[in-house]
């Protein structure tokens, strides 16, 4: 069904308490039956000890003979020896429970029991890469996404690092995530310098792109972490099973309540691509970028899709044949934020792209970037409308954030954002974004806003 794309408001306020008199009234329910079929417990060992106990005598069921005792058979049971001690995690997780809640208030902090199976129909994980000493940030993060869409989907979260995660950064990660959770040590070939590499001058690189105060320009991990992002983590065996990724960076805010799976409306819309902000890269980082893309666009025509995007990064453009003849204008996809197709990066169009890319060493002798890679990637390779961007998400990545400018999103609250819409970076000089809308043909303030499918709980 088409829909025009309108903000969805939430139940009304009676609803709801139906919603909860129903919940407790069968809460009842089964707890009157559950008390009249199975005799209660009488001893409990401690708060976190566990339940079963095989060598106790069962207490027969209400109605039921009891069974008298062979003869010759033993009235008690035989000593066994003691148990292996258990962690309080590992005895609630063997206790039963309900609706998956927990026996017990330990719950609240995030042990015990609790119910991960997914709710949300697509095959996605929301995908983090953190560093130990981000923990706070990335909990941060995490609990926006949480309180904002992903208590109502528990999708599962991934969590990658070039270093073992620490067993309290699994810990508090996993009481925050409503869905499984899986952590991933990124392989060294992924996180190394190559063999190709030429590590005397890509120190001196590094030397250079410090004097001249270039932003990141002396920092070897980072390029290592642009270098991972634009042609390795889509190719972890954690994301082998997934179809589609969110990926969220250590604090980083969401301000608006996410009322629809942004996975299922790329699905059901064709997207394979999206973003939130858009603005300019800077040329210091990446001066061969484009002209090494003009190269390969000349070797690899076939993979320049008909309808695609690079109006949109390159001025003038008029036709693959202006391909060759124009420059970049830097506009990208601010990629800390994006929710996009895996199979985008798995195609052979894409890794042809990374391969011939980084077989030219830029990622470490400049400093090139993932958002501008994959920006340019999707602008060749895909259709124009498979492109989306998130004009209903409030978000920031310091230093800049956007938020939805409607009155609409704000006068019914599903947006907070700690900054007044006036001053969203859609209009901000540094932004593209208005160029986006122009090229899709709407005004500079984003209207009207097209028409789409919207996948409503």
């Amino acid at each position: 069904m088409d829909t025009k794309y309108v903000v969805p408001t939430r139940r009304g306020l009676g609803s709801r308490k139906t919603l909860i008199i129903l919940a407790v009234l069968c809460t009842l329910i089964f707890w009157m039956a559950g008390s009249r079929r199975v005799a209660p417990l009488k001893d409990i060992a401690g708060k976190f000890e566990g339940l079963n106990n095989d060598a106790a005598p069962k207490t027969p069921l209400v109605g039921e003979t009891p069974k008298k005792p062979e003869a010759g058979a033993a009235t008690t049971a035989k000593p066994s020896a003691a148990p292996a001690k258990s962690t309080p995690i590992q005895s609630l997780r063997k206790k039963k429970h309900f609706w998956g809640v927990p026996e017990t208030p330990d719950h609240l902090r995030g042990e015990g029991v609790r119910n991960r199976t997914q709710i949300g129909i697509e095959r996605a994980s929301l995908v983090m890469l953190v560093r130990n000493r981000e923990q706070k940030d990335a909990l941060m993060a995490m609990k926006d996404i949480e309180e904002r869409f992903n208590q109502f989907y528990r999708y599962p979260w991934t969590f990658l690092n070039d270093e073992e995660l620490t067993e309290d950064f699994k810990l508090q990660t996993s009481r925050i995530a409503s869905g499984e959770v899986q952590y991933g040590l990124i392989p060294f070939e992924h996180w190394s310098i190559p063999d190709s590499i030429d590590e005397e001058k890509f120190r001196q690189k590094l030397k250079e792109f410090e004097e001249k105060k270039i932003i990141y320009g002396g920092s070897e991990s980072y390029r290592h972490m642009c270098r991972y992002n634009s042609g390795f983590f889509w190719r972890s065996e954690l994301l082998e099973d997934f179809d589609w990724y969110w990926r969220v960076e250590p604090g980083t805010g969401f301000y608006c309540d996410q009322l629809y799976d942004p996975f299922t409306f790329m699905r059901e819309n064709n997207k394979r691509y999206s973003f939130v902000m858009t603005l300019l890269e800077f040329r210091s980082t990446i001066e061969t970028l484009w002209s090494t893309t003009q190269e390969f666009a000349k070797l690899h025509p076939e993979h320049i899709h008909d309808d695609n995007s690079v109006e949109f990064i390159v001025e003038g453009y008029s036709g693959k044949d202006s391909l060759f003849k124009k420059d970049f204008n830097n506009c990208h996809f601010w990629s800390n934020f994006e929710i996009a197709d895996l199979n985008l990066w798995r195609s052979k169009e894409y890794q042809d792209y990374f391969d011939f890319l980084d077989s030219k060493g830029g990622f470490f002798y400049e400093r090139w970037g993932d958002a501008p890679v994959h920006s340019i990637a999707a602008s060749l390779f895909l259709s124009k409308d498979q492109i989306h961007f998130w004009h209903d998400m409030g978000y920031k990545h310091p230093p800049y954030g956007r938020c939805p400018t409607d009155d609409a999103n704000h006068d019914n609250v599903r947006c907070m954002c700690p900054f007044d819409k006036a001053n969203s970076f859609d209009f901000d000089n540094y932004s593209c974004q208005k160029r986006w809308w122009k090229f899709h043909g709407q005004d500079d303030k984003g209207q009207p806003i097209p028409q789409y499918k919207i996948p409503y709980m």
